[in-house]
């Protein structure tokens, strides 16, 4: 009978630990999760850039200037590639940018399909696009915020 209670003391005590290690470790977990949270660095893109972007076909490299905004918690990239009439919407990661695959439609029926991404260091801008459709480009940009 005095080992049945020692032994059914231990697997109490046993599970108790358990219990108290399983919550312990979630509660870890659940506060890891916040913390591991990136920052929101949309704004160190914000701004206007003058871009040299390289054809990789021609070897021509094009200048424009390009504007980046912070629209309702989106970027948006106005006069992309210096043909586009409609922002091209990108996402941050830190100091990575990336254009997700977007479609356009021109007046003239034209479907022009647009993709890229990027780094950002300091207030230097490098990133590469292709565009599919009406125009099949692919584009290696600088692009130097003013």
């Amino acid at each position: 009978m005095k080992l049945f209670q020692t032994l059914s003391h231990s697997i109490i005590h046993f599970s108790t630990s358990i219990l108290f290690v399983i919550s312990f470790l979630f509660a870890f977990t659940s506060c890891q999760k916040d913390e591991d949270k990136a920052p929101d660095t949309r704004t160190l893109f914000v701004g206007n850039y003058q871009v040299e972007d390289l054809s990789a076909s021609s070897g021509y490299t094009y200048n424009y200037e390009i504007t980046i905004a912070n629209v309702s918690g989106q970027l948006q990239i106005s006069n992309f590639a210096d043909m586009l009439n409609k922002p091209v919407q990108a996402i941050v990661e830190g100091t990575k940018l990336t254009i997700p695959s977007q479609t356009f439609n021109g007046t003239n029926g034209a479907i022009l399909q647009v993709s890229g991404s990027g780094t950002l260091t300091g207030n230097l801008l490098n990133f590469t696009y292709k565009t599919t459709g009406a125009l099949t480009y692919n584009g290696t940009c600088k692009a130097i915020k003013k």
